[in-house]
């Protein structure tokens, strides 16, 4: 309806109307059959002018987008006009409005893993990246593009490097969650032990809760500007592990040291954690460590909202209950 009434009241808008519906496919990407259809009818001159209710409608890929306003549809001669955006490509021509227009803000969750084998501890904003695995050379390659449109166009972009964020609804494969997991379903006897890689590593491990906070007051801000997110604490796997236990009402008593390290629980002498070298990375970075002085500086941001330990016991009393639930169903089957 919102369409159809504009090209009512527009006068020059006077041709043959062509539907394109995309129902039912992701708009992260352009690989859409009927968008597809669309542009090859551009490339063949049957398409003067495109009407899309908002700018969302071409695609959420917004850098993509961007490239489309700026470079495709101008290439082949067509108007883009996107009603609620109130964009009209005909009143930007030869700059970079039309990819102003289409994005206001953008957020690039970045990762600590850019320090890789660490240069600097801790780690802050001015420290040399040396990314030493292909997650984080990828995350380099968004890191800087961000930066580059930022600076480049002067567009709000922004970096948040994010230290390990957790809570419980981490990924299983993630090592906390794999720790309060196996607490959990070892204090209801649901599992035997568990198997760990090195447990010296150190972490600055915060509650996602908190990180995204500071996400959203990094988006607040005046000045595009990049920022450490991290709680400026580490531990052990070792440490996490320990109080993952003990919160499940288990001590872990540690003996050996390291593939031949060992966990045992102290009330009853038997083993529960140990060091499996298949858990082992090729490329472990073992010691990530950020400075969150300029958050709380700039942001006025709380990295210790939630406490480390509060951290490991929101994850351990959550899946505590998830394993009560798994034995409650084992009983009725």
């Amino acid at each position: 309806m919102i369409l159809q009434n504009f090209v009512e009241s527009m006068d020059e808008l006077d041709g043959d109307v062509t539907e394109y519906v995309d129902d039912g496919h992701t708009g992260t990407n352009f690989n859409r059959p009927a968008f597809q259809a669309m542009v090859e009818d551009a490339k063949r001159g049957k398409i003067e002018v495109i009407l899309v209710k908002d700018l969302s409608r071409i695609g959420r890929d917004y850098i993509g987008v961007g490239d489309y306003l700026e470079q495709i549809f101008p290439i082949l001669g067509v108007r883009v006009i996107a009603v609620n955006s109130q964009y009209d490509s005909n009143n930007y021509i030869g700059n970079t409005m039309g990819l102003e227009m289409s994005i206001s803000k953008v957020y690039q969750a970045s990762t600590s893993e850019l320090y890789g084998k660490v240069e600097e501890v801790p780690q802050r904003e001015t420290t040399p990246f040396h990314p030493y695995s292909p997650y984080a050379v990828a995350k380099q390659y968004g890191f800087w593009m961000v930066k580059e449109y930022r600076d480049a166009y002067g567009m709000f972009a922004v970096n948040g490097i994010l230290f390990n964020h957790e809570s419980e609804r981490r990924g299983e494969n993630f090592v906390t969650r794999k720790i309060t997991l196996a607490a959990g379903r070892i204090a209801e006897g649901l599992q035997d032990h568990l198997e760990l890689g090195n447990m010296n590593s150190l972490r600055d491990w915060g509650y996602a809760k908190d990180y995204v906070e500071c996400m959203w007051l990094i988006m607040q801000q005046d000045k595009p500007e990049d920022f450490v997110i991290a709680t400026g604490v580490q531990h052990t796997v070792r440490d996490f592990t320990e109080k993952a236990f003990a919160a499940n009402g288990i001590t872990i008593r540690w003996e050996g040291s390291g593939i031949e390290e060992k966990g045992y629980d102290v009330a009853t002498g038997k083993m529960l954690v140990c060091v499996n070298p298949q858990w082992f990375r090729p490329t472990d970075v073992d010691n990530l460590w950020g400075d969150p002085t300029k958050a709380k500086t700039v942001l006025g941001w709380n990295p210790q909202s939630t406490t480390y330990e509060q951290l490991v016991e929101i994850m351990a009393r959550h899946d505590r209950e998830r394993a009560k639930r798994e034995k409650a169903m084992k009983a009725v089957l």
